[in-house]
């Protein structure tokens, strides 16, 4: 498990003489999210805590000229076959699976 493997370095780093080793291990590739729509890079991306729409945005390199820049439909990751979007602002965190779509602007 990765709590063991967490364990097994951190015991591996005291045995070479570090005091309280802080060791954390994760799984990169079951943490990533899908952003689509009005960005200039749509794809997927590796998810950090803490992660905002609006810092996926950036990520996936800004918004294009047509985009609604003030919210976005945000689909997370479920059991469901087909979860509903969301409505979400910007400032909404995503999880590690989800699936962010950025509209057109309407005029």
């Amino acid at each position: 498990t990765l709590e063991e493997l967490q364990d097994d370095i951190t015991e591996a780093l005291r045995a070479k003489h570090i005091q309280d080793p802080l060791v954390m291990v994760d799984l990169l590739f079951s943490r990533r999210f899908s952003i689509r729509g009005q960005v200039k890079q749509p794809g997927e991306y590796f998810h950090s805590v803490g992660m905002t729409v609006k810092m996926a945005v950036q990520i996936a390199g800004g918004f294009t000229s047509l985009a609604n820049d003030q919210q976005a439909l945000l689909t997370r990751a479920s059991d469901q076959a087909r979860p509903p979007p969301l409505e979400v602002k910007l400032n909404t965190r995503i999880r590690p699976g989800d699936a962010i779509e950025i509209e057109r602007r309407h005029y």
